[in-house]
């Protein structure tokens, strides 16, 4: 009887690990949207939209290194810091310089789970 169901288990795992080689990496989709935004409108007094600065959620198991080959170029130069502290199952990386062409590149990763506008504050109120 154990045999049988150690048997079993060999070929469900089998079955399981074959199904996971036509697995295809997320940079290989096509996304038919692009990653949300959040965070950029409806803000508080006193706080405005950082210009061509965001922070960018990537979906857990999405690296670094493959969401720079989906958006086309290497991201490291516009990395400002990166959150692995408070997020250690994904990849949360604050962008600086980013004009419109590379937050649509950014936006269009299949693995970029959304990207949020960062704030400034505006004069204190005396």
């Amino acid at each position: 009887m154990r045999n049988i169901l150690a048997t079993i288990t060999i070929l469900a795992m089998g079955a399981y690990c074959h199904h996971l080689e036509k697995q295809i990496p997320l940079a290989d989709f096509t996304r038919t949207r692009k990653a949300p935004m959040r965070y950029c409108d409806n803000l508080a007094d006193g706080f405005s939209v950082a210009p061509e600065t965001f922070i960018v959620y990537l979906r857990p198991g999405h690296s670094f290194k493959h969401h720079s080959h989906a958006v086309g170029r290497d991201m490291t130069p516009y990395v400002e810091h990166s959150f692995d502290q408070l997020y250690p199952e994904k990849v949360v990386y604050n962008c600086v310089n980013v004009n419109d062409d590379l937050l649509d590149a950014i936006r269009n990763d299949p693995g970029v789970d959304w990207v949020g506008c960062r704030h400034t504050p505006g004069a204190i109120p005396a």
